[in-house]
């Protein structure tokens, strides 16, 4: 999947605000942007992402992730410019 060029007005990720536990699979986020996290902004979560790229993701707070009293795996894949 992919998630390009979103951009959030309130304090949150444009593309994910996740406060349960999630899996992402060989997905591409590029180019978003938020006040929180410019892809994902993560509450009291468990996450994992396996060969995810992030690439161009800005926000005032995390770059691409922001995260709050979470676990986050990484599996392969990259982050770039963000």
């Amino acid at each position: 999947s992919r998630i390009y060029s979103h951009r959030a007005s309130l304090d949150r990720a444009p593309a994910v605000f996740e406060l349960s536990n999630g899996t992402f699979i060989d997905s591409y986020f590029y180019n978003n942007s938020g006040q929180s996290g410019g892809v994902f902004w993560f509450l009291d979560s468990t996450s994992s992402f396996d060969g995810c790229s992030f690439s161009g993701n800005s926000a005032t707070r995390g770059g691409a992730i922001a995260a709050i009293g979470s676990q986050l795996t990484f599996f392969g894949g990259n982050f770039s410019n963000n």
